[in-house]
Formats: C-alpha cells, structure tokens, sequence
C-alpha cells in the first residue's frame, strides 16, 4: 500500500492552511460527501468501497470515528478511484464518450432541464456538455438550479459510464495506471528531498505536498510530471548546496 501524506510528526502538529483545497481533510462533512461521491467508482465487494462504507455506516449510526481513520479511508478511495475518473475523463473528450455522456445526462434530468439542453446545443451547435455549459450565453440560459441538478446527475452518471464501458476502456486504464505511479514516486521523491534538506522549511515542504496529493487524489487531475521534476532538480540543488556549505 502506497504511504500516503501525513501531517504528525516527531517535532509535533505543523498546521497549514487547506482554505483553497479542493478538499479540507479537516470538514468532515465534506470528507464524507466525497467518499460517498466517488466511491461508486469501485465495484461492490473491493476492499477499500467496504471499509470505506463501514466507515460511513458507522458514522451514521452514531459511532466513534476517529479523525485518522476518516483521512485515511478517504486518501485510499481517492487513490483508488484515480484509474477509473482519469479514464472516464479522457473517454468523454472523444466523440463517442461525449454523446454518452449527453445521451444519459439527457434522460436523467427533469424534463424541463432536458429540453432546455437539447435547444441551447441546437443553438450553439456544441457537442458536450461541458461545451455547453461554458459557451459564454450559457449563463443566461441555465441558472444555478439547472446546473446543480446537471452536476449532481453527472456524479452518478459517469461511475455508471466506466462501470458499463469498462470492457472497452481496459486498455486505456492500463496505460493510464503508470501515469499514476509514476506520479506518487515522484511526490515521494520530492517529500524525501525536501524533509532531507534543512535549508527548506517544513512547513514549505508540507504545503507542497499536501497540494499535490489533493490534486491528485481528490481532484483526479492529470498532474504536470515534469513540473515535479523541476522541483525535484530544485530541491537535489539545494541540498547540495546545504551540504557543501
């Protein structure tokens, strides 16, 4: 199992401010809407759905949960759900995977909000939703009720798409688990630098990493490998120069 981030240790608690993450590991309502969001991705019976739903089971009947346990329950879905949203993602950026994705938006909206779809991507000649959304008459057409409603039916509607398409999108999630590895390697080639160099403060270190696994494991974003990289070469050069120094 891959060590996920902690923010304890041995020279105590380092608060950091989580005020523009995607998401604040310290709300635990938010934490919980999150599990319960994405964890549809994993198929009944994965280990990390189940203890995960216990977790939440036990939350709602009132038990004990410990801040710790509810972290790492929500990093280990958030990992593992990375797969499955990155190549849902790219399977909606082609033809196909978009007009899925309208066909079943589309039918699970209420009837006015299908309609009012289907006129505006007549109007604008778009093809996704996404497309639609951000065409820039758009916020003129859809207020704040129709897009709440056409997002909370998008989260249910693409773990049904990976889940349903997931025989054909095989290949695509296999080349898509490397990118996923090579990206935690490097996070924890540059946690290792960092922490190894007193020339840098912890508390900087810990902002960058806890930055970088909230985009990677909450938001499910493609992460600039290279970016890292150049961050890497950056610490590797500092603590050179510590050590000459």
């Amino acid at each position: 199992m891959h060590a996920v981030f902690r923010l304890e240790r041995k020279f105590g608690m380092i608060t950091i401010d989580m005020s523009d993450l995607y998401l604040d590991l310290h709300d635990r309502i938010a934490v919980i809407d999150f599990i319960m969001d994405v964890v549809e991705y994993l198929p009944a019976g994965h280990d990390v759905r189940e203890r995960a739903e216990k977790i939440i089971r036990d939350i709602e009947d009132g038990n004990e949960v410990s801040a710790e346990a509810l972290t790492d329950a929500v990093r280990d879905v958030g990992r593992a759900v990375w797969v499955p949203r990155v190549t849902t993602r790219r399977y909606m950026r082609t033809t196909e995977g978009q007009h899925d994705e309208w066909r079943r938006v589309v039918a699970a909206v209420s009837n006015s909000t299908a309609h009012l779809l289907e006129r505006f991507r007549a109007g604008t000649k778009k093809d996704s939703i996404e497309e639609v959304l951000a065409h820039e008459e758009s916020s003129s057409a859809f207020h704040d009720k129709e897009r709440f409603e056409i997002s909370e039916v998008q989260r249910h509607v693409h773990p049904t798409m990976w889940h349903e398409k997931r025989h054909d999108l095989e290949g695509n999630a296999r080349q898509v688990e490397p990118e996923l590895r090579g990206l935690e390697k490097a996070i924890d080639e540059l946690r290792e630098l960092g922490f190894s160099t007193e020339a840098i403060p912890d508390e900087e270190i810990i902002s960058k990493i806890e930055r970088l696994e909230d985009r990677l494991y909450f938001e499910a974003e493609e992460l600039n490998a290279e970016r890292i990289q150049e961050e890497i070469k950056l610490y590797r050069e500092q603590k050179e120069m510590a050590t000459e120094g």
